[in-house]
């Protein structure tokens, strides 16, 4: 996990959290999620660099797996989002599920211009 201000880590809690409750609703019933007490942890995810990386939240449903990654908007550019976001893209390609980034909804025009300048254009971006 990265390392937030205060504020910026609540607000990326909140975010998990609605997710986590928004997945539940929908029927998701195998959910992991890495800041949740009420859920258990995803597994690691090795890096290219060799880190071990944890995505935020897991889910499955009839047989569908998805990753996510929750971005606050001071985390979009942080050092480890690149990282990040190629490992658990490359992660959901190799074991056929899907992978999607989770942002706050004003912040469209810049994951715009992160996923293309990263060679990313068609990552699922979901808007909170």
């Amino acid at each position: 996990m990265a390392f937030h201000l205060p504020a910026t880590e609540i607000r990326h809690y909140l975010m998990v959290n609605v997710l986590v409750d928004s997945l539940r609703r929908a029927g998701y019933d195998e959910i992991e999620a890495d800041h949740l007490v009420s859920a258990p942890r995803p597994q690691d995810v090795l890096g290219e660099h060799g880190l071990s990386l944890v995505p935020d939240v897991v889910a499955c449903k009839d047989g569908k797996k998805i990753i996510f990654e929750v971005k606050t908007e001071e985390a979009l550019f942080a050092p480890e989002t690149e990282e990040q976001l190629r490992t658990f893209a490359r992660h959901a390609e190799e074991t056929g599920c899907e992978f999607c980034l989770l942002v706050p909804e004003r912040c469209g025009p810049k994951v715009k211009y992160l996923l293309a300048s990263l060679g990313m254009p068609e990552l699922s971006v979901l808007y909170l």
